[in-house]
């Protein structure tokens, strides 16, 4: 951690939407590297891949670029997301990523799900990346870098990252019941159980019937108080939860009670970590604003955003990751259209269209993640390409 002092670097490739939308194509942030969602276009706006598994090579070829700008290289990299256009593409970008990435068996913690679409309709795959700086790999061997073969779940210093997992089932109680076994026997390799969670991330296209019963959702999963994103996918009958944990003893967690949906947490911190549930256009009341107007909801998203962090003496400058999950329905996206959010400090960021969020008439939703001082004394690089 450099001494307690926050080490921040961000990159920016040139690509005319990073200026437009504000956030780095990748960022070093202590000892993590971050890479923002990153599709297989190149800097002139060509689709560079007919197929998913030519898409996926490009990206991870774009990546390696800005991440190694940033202080890190790809196959440092411990977590993935992969968003995936049609579902029959999900086991190739899945394969892509893998035999490309860690052609030797390297641990890797990965979710990969089913979205509705990307900017352009060529566009088949979306990959987030998370990785670990060049100069800190030593710091984490051992018990500190380690990996449960059966689950997927991988042990990276005080923090356990549960990959994406297709609960089985033929309802959501059977899966909800499937889900809590899954995750109760990855945690229990690493001494923990699933009162260590501190996010939870639910991927389904039942996440209405999630919404209107949280308290169900987190006894059914043996929760004690995580964050909680509710995410829509195209998918049927699927349930895909994802999971993070702590070895920090509780009383390092401060968190406070979602609003709306108790018993989780509207915000977790554990010492420099600000953990965040998704941010819906809504008042305090939780009844959606100017539906339909989706540069409007962004605009009350990011103003919801700021209520919440200064609820723990945070602002938006500490924000390091920023995803907006737009419903497919929505036909216009203006990032014009009100406050320059996020110009000063640019997190890495993400953007995807879904087909349903929890809340009817929610256009758009915020997932994000914070680490305090994350805004200080940051380093610009340019790269190209």
């Amino acid at each position: 951690m450099n001494n307690g002092k926050v080490l921040r670097v961000n990159i920016t490739s040139g690509r005319p939407i990073e200026e437009k939308a504000k956030f780095s194509r990748a960022i070093r942030i202590n000892d993590l590297i971050l890479q923002s969602g990153t599709t297989a276009i190149d800097t002139q706006g060509n689709i560079l891949g007919v197929n998913v598994a030519e898409q996926v090579e490009a990206i991870l070829s774009i990546a390696e670029n800005s991440m190694t700008a940033a202080g890190g290289c790809l196959h440092n990299t411990y977590r993935a997301r992969i968003y995936v256009k049609g579902e029959e593409n999900i086991i190739e970008a899945e394969k892509a990523l893998t035999t490309n990435l860690n052609p030797k068996g390297k641990s890797l913690a990965i979710t990969t799900f089913e979205i509705s679409g990307l900017t352009r309709p060529q566009q088949l795959v979306e990959i987030e990346f998370e990785g670990l700086a060049n100069d800190v790999i030593h710091k984490f061997e051992g018990d500190n870098y380690k990996h449960h073969q059966s689950s997927g779940a991988l042990r990276l210093g005080s923090r356990i990252f549960v990959p994406g997992y297709a609960a089985k089932g033929n309802n959501l109680n059977e899966q909800l019941s499937d889900a809590n076994i899954f995750l109760s026997n990855a945690l229990s390799n690493f001494g923990l159980g699933n009162e260590h969670i501190v996010c939870l991330k639910l991927y389904s296209a039942s996440i209405e019937d999630f919404w209107t019963a949280p308290s169900k959702v987190a006894q059914m999963l043996s929760l004690q108080n995580p964050t909680i994103s509710f995410i829509g996918i195209p998918t049927k009958n699927t349930l895909i939860v994802e999971a993070e944990a702590t070895t920090k003893n509780t009383s390092d967690k401060k968190n406070i009670i979602h609003p709306t949906l108790a018993p989780f947490s509207e915000s977790i911190s554990i010492d420099q970590d600000i953990y965040l549930s998704t941010i819906y256009p809504t008042n305090s009341s939780g009844n959606v604003l100017e539906p339909g107007n989706w540069s409007e909801q962004r605009n009350i998203c990011t103003e919801n955003l700021q209520v919440v962090l200064k609820k723990i003496d945070s602002n938006l400058d500490d924000i390091v990751v920023r995803r907006y999950l737009t419903l497919s329905s929505v036909s216009e996206t203006n990032y014009e259209s009100g406050p320059a959010w996020f110009e000063a400090t640019r997190p890495t960021a993400l953007g995807c269209r879904v087909p349903l969020h929890p809340i009817r008439d929610a256009s758009i939703s915020l997932d994000c993640h914070a680490i305090r001082g994350a805004g200080n004394n940051i380093i610009q690089k340019s790269i190209s390409g």
